[in-house]
């Protein structure tokens, strides 16, 4: 239930790129990093939402977990800039500057690096001096009608719940702006977007009962989950929580 191996990830991309793809995304686990099947890449681009407490199990505490994922910043480096059209592509890092492993994330070498943060001001002299491009969001609002916010002169409204649904969508824009992409077209694809299948997905009911479903596993990730449903309004909530997934998993 990782990422997949050396073989079948080439391949995938090797048959989206005949198929006329111009850019490839793969999720990256830890356990991935650690059994070397993200190796075969070139990434450009590489980037990180949060590190909270998981796969204690599998990496024996939580330092090595994070040595682990620092792997992935590290393979950016590891092989040379691509060119297209003669013009060499940047080695781009993207880094949560709000979460508490900020500093290790920023440390890894990168031609351009992008930092996210919806905190106070304090950040915005700290990636100056360290040189990093901050990405900062303008009258941001978190509400039952979803997340709005301004950046680069774009008005953003998307359809999602939650401030961590705030550094998901940042992420990706953030590595849409990376690809030049423009940030007006980035906003309408962004307000068309209805969220993934079984993350905080409202589901119709005949009653006034309203049922959300998550896939939260991790105490980090359930008390985002929860405070975002809390702050919708609602009266009451009751929460059912599924059993632990896997042997020696971290209960």
């Amino acid at each position: 239930m990782t990422m997949p191996g050396r073989w079948a990830l080439p391949q995938f991309f090797r048959e989206a790129s005949l198929d006329g793809a111009k850019v490839g995304i793969v999720e990256v686990t830890s356990w991935g990093l650690e059994q070397f099947r993200a190796n075969c890449f070139n990434f450009d681009i590489v980037a990180i939402t949060n590190l909270q407490k998981e796969h204690i199990e599998i990496h024996g505490g939580f330092e090595n977990y994070k040595k682990a994922k620092g792997k992935l910043f590290q393979l950016l480096t590891k092989h040379k800039n691509k060119y297209i059209n003669n013009k060499k592509i940047d080695k781009t890092s993207i880094v949560n500057f709000d979460d508490l492993n900020e500093n290790f994330f920023v440390s890894f070498n990168a031609d351009k690096k992008y930092v996210i943060s919806i905190k106070d001001s304090q950040h915005n002299s700290k990636a100056n001096i360290l040189n990093l491009n901050l990405v900062k969001p303008e009258n941001l609002d978190v509400s039952e009608k979803g997340i709005s916010f301004m950046l680069d002169g774009v008005n953003f409204n998307v359809g999602l719940y939650g401030v961590f649904n705030v550094y998901n969508i940042l992420t990706a824009v953030t590595i849409l702006k990376a690809l030049k992409m423009d940030m007006g077209d980035v906003a309408l694809a962004l307000k068309e977007y209805k969220g993934a299948s079984g993350r905080m997905e409202f589901v119709k009911t005949k009653s006034d009962v309203n049922v959300v479903i998550d896939y939260a596993h991790t105490p980090d990730s359930l008390k985002a989950v929860l405070t975002a449903v809390k702050s919708l309004g609602f009266k009451k909530i009751i929460s059912v929580i599924g059993s632990c997934g896997g042997s020696g998993r971290d209960k």
